[in-house]
């Protein structure tokens, strides 16, 4: 069974990055073209659309649009349906980064099936997009509400509206990390992401909910597969949101007897689904840190949750440096402290904020956001302690041993001979870069020229 899954995903594989590569080669300069947008996919700053577009042969590209039409800016911002429109512009490849060590956008978004973008000139909406067949007629009505949603969120008072569009929506705004300060020093992006938590919420609450009103047991799980699809396709089909509602799914198939699979193998089936429907998920820093952090919860179950907290902080740290070449002792405190505050403070308080400005209870949604700029106040404070440890980008060598040997450690075989090597690996990471004799010279395109580092 092993085998033949390797050979078909290898296959898979190898499909994959033969259509993306026939993609590539596509001709591309100025063009005219019909393509189809949807306003749930869209954002708006100044007088620029930005987003994703179907062309015509069915691919999805990014989609920047300079709109100098303020009808039909006002017409995409304040409508929440998809249109079809005729443009003139520029189909390109998406552009590379300008800095060796930048986000390397090409490498993004090809793990995403994204190859080129449609930059737009001058369009015209030509026509509401009406979906044919059932399928793509639901998935339209929940993405149409969905950013109905967001538009009501926009309302809200900046920390309600921050907080609830994205843990409760899936939806970041484009400076919601230049407004909260501190999230992503700290470690705690993996907090403030539609996953686990809210899966678990809604499996929860429903199951409990069903045994309230009636429901049989078998009948229940049939109908949380509904709505955790429905959660899936309404927060767009987040990399984080499908491994935790394929592990839900898992869930309820082993409830109802339809498998016969330790914790173990529904995170591998997770796994496998996962890479069927997103196969760069591996690629990206979201996906990674989302299937090695709950490949570590397998291993901690009964542990304290100070334990955890620490131990997964070790086990993704790896991940983290060969990404973002830096990190934070506090950042374990910070997740230390984060987590109960999360669970029994921000989402309580977040669902009555909420809630009150639902029902026009204007006192009460600004005691709620009082709350959350308390929150988020405290956790930009901790992003000015000094103390963050640079240690540049680690050897993919280095990096996959102290993986390995954290992972080894986790299985609890020789832990302190482990514990001895995983600590001369860290320090070589570290002190590597600081051996080097005679300096460097660095050049950095800044935008508006290079700069020289010397």
């Amino acid at each position: 069974m092993t085998i033949l899954i390797t050979i078909g995903y290898v296959v898979f594989f190898i499909a994959q990055d033969a259509k993306l590569t026939a993609l590539a080669q596509r001709p591309t300069g100025k063009v005219e073209s019909t393509f189809r947008i949807h306003a749930d996919e869209l954002q708006f700053s100044g007088t620029t659309i930005t987003g994703f577009a179907v062309m015509p042969n069915r691919e999805r590209v990014r989609l920047t649009w300079f709109c100098r039409e303020e009808a039909t800016f006002r017409q995409l911002q304040t409508t929440h349906v998809g249109y079809v429109v005729t443009g003139v512009g520029d189909y390109e490849g998406i552009q590379p980064r300008r800095n060796a060590y930048n986000f390397d956008p090409i490498g993004y978004w090809r793990s995403r099936g994204i190859i080129h973008q449609f930059v737009v000139k001058q369009a015209t909406i030509t026509g509401v997009d009406t979906p044919t067949g059932p399928w793509p007629f639901i998935n339209s009505r929940i993405r149409t509400g969905h950013s109905r949603l967001v538009a009501w969120f926009e309302t809200l008072p900046p920390g309600l509206r921050d907080y609830g569009e994205t843990l409760f929506l899936g939806y970041t705004r484009r400076d919601f990390y230049d407004d909260n300060v501190g999230i992503q020093k700290m470690g705690l992006v993996h907090l403030f992401s539609i996953s686990g938590f809210q899966v678990a919420g809604v499996y929860v609450l429903w199951r409990k909910f069903g045994r309230w009103i009636g429901i049989t047991r078998e009948r229940a799980l049939l109908i949380v597969q509904v709505l955790l699809f429905v959660l899936l396709l309404f927060a767009g089909g987040v990399q984080s949101l499908v491994r935790a509602v394929l592990l839900a799914l898992t869930q309820a198939w082993r409830e109802l007897g339809w498998l016969r699979l330790s914790a173990v193998d529904a995170w591998g089936v997770a796994l496998l689904g996962g890479l069927l429907l997103e196969p760069g998920v591996l690629h990206n820093l979201g996906g990674q840190l989302s299937y090695l952090l709950t490949f570590g919860l397998l291993w901690l179950t009964g542990k304290p949750g100070w334990w955890q907290c620490i131990f997964l902080s070790v086990l993704i740290l790896p991940v983290l440096l060969w990404h973002t070449y830096a990190w934070h002792p506090i950042s374990i405190l910070a997740n230390l402290v984060a987590m109960p505050v999360f669970t029994w403070l921000l989402i309580p308080v977040l669902v009555v904020g909420i809630g009150a400005a639902w029902c026009g209870l204007t006192p009460i949604m600004s005691c709620c956001n009082a709350l959350i700029n308390g929150i988020q106040f405290g956790i930009a404070q901790m992003d000015r302690v000094p103390g963050e440890l640079v240690f540049g980008q680690p050897s993919l060598l280095l990096s996959g041993v102290a993986l390995v040997g954290t992972v080894s450690w986790l299985l609890g075989r020789r832990r302190r001979t482990i514990g001895l090597v995983l600590l001369v690996i860290y320090g070589v990471m570290f002190l590597l870069p600081r051996l080097a004799t005679g300096g460097f010279v660095a050049f950095a395109d800044v935008g508006q020229g290079d700069a020289t580092i010397v």
